[in-house]
């Protein structure tokens, strides 16, 4: 043997007349000795590390090939692995494939009650699992509907986002991140939704910096009835809902079934007070019915149910805010009153009849 070689091993191998053979550990070195060769290994001195040599080995331009592949192959798997095992929050913007059902394939969003709405498994609980979780619950729901356990393929959303201040007469007021596209409806939901006393006909949105400020009013009671509003915010929008301090209730009294205060809500009008109140009494003037507001330009305006019920502009009905008070007077004279009048007269005059005799 030369010396810096090594016995490999002893094989038989058909006569090539090549000294040398590339393989992925160096160039096996073949020695003659009658029918068989002595196969011996020698490290090859690459000039990939070693330019001095001046020759290039096909060898290590494999084996770098080689890694170089296996690096790229496991760093794929690695980061996909590594996306399915990041944790689900909430305002992430998920998407949800069924394959061959396309009925079920679905864009939702983890709600901030950290839930999702998706078919057959509405209000689940996703916040805090991973994708690879979620698609195991998922496709677990669906098997008893499919007739099968499904194929799920779950990954987030590559939506931007946007960054919202939400302020005033709202459940949670804060910043937060919704996508983009949303209006001031989305906002106000992410941050729980108004308060009973929020005047949402008068929601500003304030956008823009110091000379370049702007101000929108936005009349979110109008999209509570009619659903036409859909004013998209943008980064960095202001949402004040503004509201009245104070009481939360509306005082009913006078002639109702039962006098008191009663909670009100957003857009609530005269009729749906008296109601709470448990309608209007037998003897109740349903036409001077007054209605004062003290807190609200010391309104006090007189009111005739009965013209209303039968008026075609429903519009005409006033609205009541809280602290209103709602006063239905008596009727001074009745039937019923008359009828005990009489009674009383009769049973005095048979009284003194029979005392008198």
């Amino acid at each position: 043997m030369e010396p810096g070689t090594s016995c490999l091993a002893m094989k038989k191998i058909k006569r090539c007349g090549r000294s040398c053979v590339p393989s992925f550990f160096g160039l096996l070195q073949v020695a003659e000795q009658g029918e068989y060769r002595e196969v011996r290994i020698r490290v090859c001195p690459c000039p990939i590390w070693y330019p001095q040599y001046g020759k290039e080995c096909p060898v290590h331009r494999k084996i770098v090939f080689f890694w170089m592949t296996t690096f790229f192959l496991f760093g794929g798997l690695w980061s996909l692995s590594w996306g399915q095992g990041e944790k689900i929050e909430v305002g992430d913007v998920i998407n949800i494939v069924v394959y061959e059902h396309e009925e079920l394939t679905k864009q939702v969003t983890v709600l901030r009650d950290g839930t999702i709405d998706f078919p057959f498994v509405e209000d689940l609980p996703v916040a805090g699992i991973t994708l690879e979780q979620l698609k195991e619950v998922i496709a677990a729901r669906l098997s008893r509907y499919t007739g099968g356990r499904p194929l799920v393929m779950v990954n987030f959303a590559e939506a931007y986002t946007l960054s919202v201040v939400v302020l005033g007469f709202v459940k949670s007021p804060g910043v937060y991140e919704i996508p983009v596209g949303a209006t001031v409806q989305g906002a106000l939901s992410l941050a729980g939704g108004p308060l009973p006393r929020a005047e949402l006909e008068k929601v500003k949105v304030v956008r823009g910096e110091d000379d370049a400020k702007q101000e929108h009013i936005v009349d979110l009671q109008n999209f509570l009835e009619e659903g036409k509003v859909d004013f998209l915010v943008q980064d960095s929008d202001v949402v004040i809902v503004p509201g009245t301090l104070g009481t939360t209730t509306v005082k009913v009294l006078g002639g109702v079934r039962n006098p008191g205060s009663y909670e009100t809500f957003p857009r609530a009008n005269i009729f749906d007070m008296i109601f709470a109140a448990g309608g209007p009494s037998e003897d109740a003037a349903v036409t001077r019915i007054r209605l004062i507001s003290p807190g609200r330009e010391n309104r006090d305006v007189n009111v005739n149910i009965k013209e209303l019920l039968h008026s075609e502009n429903k519009t005409d009905i006033p609205l009541v805010y809280p602290g209103d008070i709602i006063f239905i007077p008596e009727k001074l004279v009745t039937w019923k009153k008359l009828i005990g009048v009489a009674r009383d007269v009769s049973v005095f005059v048979t009284m003194y009849y029979f005392l008198t005799r």
